[in-house]
């Protein structure tokens, strides 16, 4: 009968890692998490080699945090001479060095081959945002990356971007039907919107405009310190990057600037100004 598995506390400096472990690390992304979450998640000990072959990367954090005088998160014991002890899973044996070798892979890589649901994830992540800013960075995304993420499933986007005689000529992304895998908006926008407006956004600027064409719209509104974010979506930075900054926003799509400005509006609780071109 296999052993059972049981948590066990040891010494951060007695714990080996794999003899191979070709898995990086985000080592600011954990610190992150760390600092926010405290070590939640015992790495897995092989009792057959009495090394690591799941957890590397957090008891790598572990160790900076330590050796840089920070405290010992809640989830490590600190000794009375000081020694930080940290759970791990015991009770698991590999039957020699290639199976504890596959298990390693297989621990790291069939969490990623799973995917996301694009989905649930930006409505998750948007929400978080406006909760807390920190929260939403301890995930690990950035802005970049879910609208990377959003674009590889998007209808027309890089998958679908051959045409009928096999020429590779990249279509323009519909923002709109981003928006709608993002699930972070339903049916038309309380705002309505025409191409040509600039719309004041408290200190920030939205302007429904083609990003190239509509230069001399935007331009002028650039001032010292400001951030020019083209194709905005409503997960557009209004809450962590633009704090004392101005925002100058084109989307050429007047379903998602519509959409952004009743987000704006929700959040913090101003009316969009329509700005007075006349």
């Amino acid at each position: 009968m296999a052993a059972p598995r049981y948590i066990d506390y040891v010494p951060l400096d007695e714990i080996r890692p794999a003899a191979r472990n070709p898995k990086g690390h985000d080592d600011d992304g954990l610190d992150r998490s760390v600092e926010q979450f405290d070590f939640t998640e015992p790495g897995l000990l092989d009792e057959r080699t009495d090394r690591l072959v799941a957890g590397h990367g957090r008891y790598e954090t572990l160790a900076r945090r330590r050796d840089a005088g920070k405290l010992a998160p809640d989830g490590v014991v600190v000794t009375a001479d000081g020694t930080w002890t940290v759970p791990v899973v015991r009770g698991w044996a590999s039957r020699d060095d290639a199976h504890a070798e596959a298990y390693l892979i297989a621990s790291n890589q069939l969490t990623t081959v799973g995917g996301w649901d694009g989905e649930g994830l930006a409505a998750m992540l948007s929400d978080l945002e406006q909760v807390d800013p920190a929260l939403f960075s301890a995930t690990g995304f950035d802005h970049a990356q879910i609208d990377a993420m959003l674009a590889e499933v998007t209808p027309g986007g890089p998958a679908d971007d051959a045409d009928d005689d096999g020429a590779d000529e990249p279509e323009q992304i519909n923002r709109g039907d981003l928006l709608a895998l993002a699930g972070v908006t339903v049916g038309e926008p309380e705002h309505q919107v025409e191409t040509g407006q600039v719309w004041e956004l408290g200190d920030h600027r939205l302007v429904v405009a083609e990003v190239f064409d509509g230069w001399p719209q935007w331009a002028p509104l650039l001032i010292e310190g400001s951030l020019f974010l083209p194709y905005p979506t409503p997960l557009a930075p209004l809450a962590d990057r633009a704090v004392g900054r101005r925002l100058v926003m084109v989307q050429p799509e007047r379903y998602l600037a519509g959409h952004l400005l009743d987000k704006w509006e929700r959040i913090s609780g101003q009316t969009p100004t329509l700005r007075d071109e006349s």
